[in-house]
């Protein structure tokens, strides 16, 4: 758990043309309520078709496992990343000397 640095602020803005800047599987991110999510994977991530089929990600609550699924543009609304086990490509890293898990 990260908690000496806001990662959130390593994180791009959500492009569904980029799928480098969408949550990475096995991140941790926390809900504004306070429960906390794993990322497991995305749905209909075909481009042409997102009005009708748009992009979602599924995502687990990791105290009672359960399973849910949103728009993935509506992801950073109301998540904050909290933990992941490498910086992606991309992302910006925090400053030298903290640690980033």
């Amino acid at each position: 758990m990260i908690d000496r640095y806001p990662v959130a602020q390593c994180v791009p803005e959500i492009n569904l043309d980029d799928p480098d800047t969408w949550p990475i599987p096995g991140t941790v991110w926390q809900h504004t309520n306070g429960n906390v999510y794993r990322v497991y994977l995305f749905t209909n991530v075909q481009p042409e078709r997102q009005d009708r089929y748009p992009t979602t990600i599924v995502y687990q609550n990791v105290e009672n496992r359960t399973m849910y699924s949103r728009k993935l543009v509506d992801w950073e609304r109301s998540m904050t990343l909290l933990a992941l086990d490498k910086w992606p490509v991309g992302w910006h890293k925090p400053p030298s000397g903290v640690d980033d898990v």
